[in-house]
């Protein structure tokens, strides 16, 4: 009896770390994809944050950061630790932000679409990006076009004009929508009415609160009983 209890042991013991160790190495090629991303533009560092899982209660959570803060006095690397064993344990995709971009490489477009499965992107070019235009804009828009499962996405940057965010029409699943309302004008109505999942529409002015513009008057005169549109 007790050597069949302890077969029986043995053998949930193997199953199981055979088992983590496949939900670790899932998880270090999805960190091998962010590093690949990193790579093939100028901006910001690229540091997702994984939170805990669905199933993962807080207090196993809190235990877990406990845990390894003790095992690691090095709060960066402690950090990483935390992020890695929670993507381990079945943390989703966190926002994808890309932050004061100022060039994108020709690898972009491969490195993105690898995250098919993320549901939230910001990308931010910088206001001292030179040498991104209008083109650089519509790849990107292509690009996130060939994202299904993307909901929320903040775009900012004179480079995303009408014809620039074009590409993302007919989206299945972008709900929330961000864009610098500077160079996006009643022309794009066709692009968001377009969308049959899209419930908010924001227009950034990067001013505060301001008057809405006559673009911004006839997008929502255009969207209304669809789409939430304001102007900020």
């Amino acid at each position: 009896m007790k050597t069949r209890l302890y077969r029986g042991v043995l053998v949930f013991s193997i199953l199981a770390a055979l088992c983590f160790g496949l939900l670790y190495v899932r998880a270090d090629m999805t960190m091998t994809k962010f590093a690949r991303l990193q790579q093939t533009y100028d901006g910001n560092p690229l540091d997702p944050e994984f939170y805990a899982p669905r199933w993962m209660p807080r207090s196993m959570d809190r235990g877990i950061a406990y845990l390894v803060e003790k095992v690691s006095a090095d709060e960066a690397k402690a950090y990483h630790l935390k992020n890695r064993l929670r993507l381990t344990l079945g943390a989703e995709i966190p926002t994808i932000r890309l932050t004061a971009v100022k060039s994108i490489r020709p690898e972009f477009g491969d490195a993105m679409r690898q995250f098919s499965n993320a549901t939230s992107v910001v990308v931010w070019f910088s206001t001292k990006a030179d040498k991104l235009t209008e083109t650089d804009a519509t790849q990107v828009c292509k690009v996130l076009r060939d994202m299904p499962s993307l909901e929320h996405l903040d775009l900012a940057g004179i480079q995303f004009t009408d014809a620039a965010i074009a590409p993302l029409a007919n989206h299945p699943k972008l709900a929330d929508l961000w864009l610098p309302a500077r160079h996006v004008t009643r022309t794009s109505i066709s692009t968001f009415s377009s969308m049959p999942s899209l419930r908010t529409l924001l227009l950034m002015t990067g001013t505060g609160n301001t008057p809405p513009s006559d673009e911004t008057l006839a997008i929502t005169k255009a969207l209304a009983g669809k789409v939430t549109v304001q102007q900020r």
